[in-house]
Order: C-alpha cells, then structure tokens, then sequence
C-alpha cells in the first residue's frame, strides 16, 4: 500500500491588492533587539491616560559616524499608528512606580512626545522577548 501526499495550491487576486505601494517604514536599517505586548500610558494633565496598545519595540542602528543609536517605537494595533518614537539613551531612566529598579509588569521612563519630555508608564504583558528568541 503506498501512501500519497496531496497538496492544493490556491491562488486568490483581490483587486485591492494589484494596487499596493511598498511602503518604507524607516525601520528597514535598524535590527529589533527587544520587543513585547504592552498597552502604553503618558501623563496628561498630571493624569495617566492611555496612548495605545501594540508592540514595543527596542530598535538599534549605526549612525554614519560609527555610534550606536536606539529608540523605543511602538505601534498601536491594526491602525500600526505611531505612538511612540523616543530616542533611548544612557540617560533614559527606566524604574518601576516605585521609583525602583523595573520588577513588576508597570515600567515608568521618561519619552518624548513631539519633541516634549513626557512620563510614560507601559504594562507589560506576561511575556517579553528578546530578538534572539529567548523570553524574559
């Protein structure tokens, strides 16, 4: 008795599609070294409120003058709108509310939002992941 693998191929033109641009991201250059799920917080008006769920993402890239550069970018769900694009320095302090260590699943840092210093505050979901496959 011998045993037959059968595979069907389907191929579907949706119209909407024969139209479509590449579309440049600006993240074609950088390599992701983190990212996980978060729902993103900025204070307004000396209150939390909240900015957006999707993925963080800690992106790197080498400047033309050899130095490293790093950024927080984050991308609200299914509208992949930009809420978050900060740059990530060694004087970027990142603590939990406590004004501790990070420990928690809350993280606070300080980001900028056009061009103005802003708290920020993310959730973490229960698993994070580095680019290298590993989770924290």
């Amino acid at each position: 008795m011998s045993s037959h693998v059968c595979s069907f191929v389907f191929t579907v033109f949706d119209y909407r599609i024969a139209n479509c641009q590449i579309v440049e991201t600006g993240e074609e250059s950088e390599t992701t070294e983190y990212h996980t799920r978060v729902k993103l917080y900025m204070t307004v008006d000396k209150q939390w409120k909240e900015r957006g769920v999707g993925e963080l993402k800690i992106n790197v890239r080498s400047a033309e003058d050899g130095k490293t550069i790093a950024r927080f970018l984050m991308r609200a769900d299914g509208v992949h709108r930009i809420v978050l694009n900060s740059p990530l320095t060694k004087q970027v302090e990142v603590k939990d509310p406590a004004g501790g260590p990070p420990k928690g699943k809350h993280v606070i840092f300080l980001g900028f939002v056009e061009g103005e210093p802003t708290l920020m505050q993310v959730k973490v979901s229960s698993t994070s992941h580095h680019c290298d496959g590993t989770s924290v």
